[in-house]
């Protein structure tokens, strides 16, 4: 499930590895020549200190000027099972031909 369609409810997502870190995509673009993407690394929502938010809430909380458009931060993930937290974005790019 993506997260645009979740609403109110925890979506599963996928995760990529770069590095031996783990992210969660949330856009991306490609060509022939390039693709990037905006990734999210993630916490344990237990292991989370801060606000969190389910798609629709964070999207209420982007239009009400609480959260700069565009943040991530603080939204609910279930990877694996588990439930967790998006907590930095990262800019994801590979610049080699296919």
């Amino acid at each position: 499930m993506q997260f645009s369609s979740a609403g109110d409810k925890v979506p599963s997502v996928p995760t990529v590895k770069v590095n031996g870190r783990e992210y969660v995509v949330t856009s991306a673009v490609y060509s022939r020549e390039y693709r990037e993407g905006e990734a999210w690394a993630f916490v344990r929502l237990r292991d989370w200190a801060g606000p969190s938010f389910t798609y629709d809430q964070n999207i209420k909380e982007m239009e009400a000027g609480r959260k700069e458009r565009g943040d991530q931060r603080g939204t609910l993930a279930k990877i694996r099972g588990e439930i967790c937290v998006l907590s930095e974005m990262v800019i994801l790019a590979d610049h080699s031909s296919l």
